[in-house]
């Protein structure tokens, strides 16, 4: 089993979405990127406890 931190799981969710980001921190004045990658971050226990 591997473990990924809430932070590595939201990075990749966020940059495989913005590729052209190439892996770059969001900086500052970028609000909606930092509101974007919260978003995410935020809706990972959806997911993890997500059970079809």
């Amino acid at each position: 089993m591997v473990n990924y931190s809430p932070n590595e799981v939201a990075d990749a969710v966020f940059y495989a979405r913005h590729p052209e980001l190439k892996g770059r921190k969001i900086r500052p004045g970028e609000t909606n990127l930092a509101r974007e990658w919260s978003a995410i971050q935020n809706r990972l226990p959806e997911f993890i406890c997500y059970n079809p």
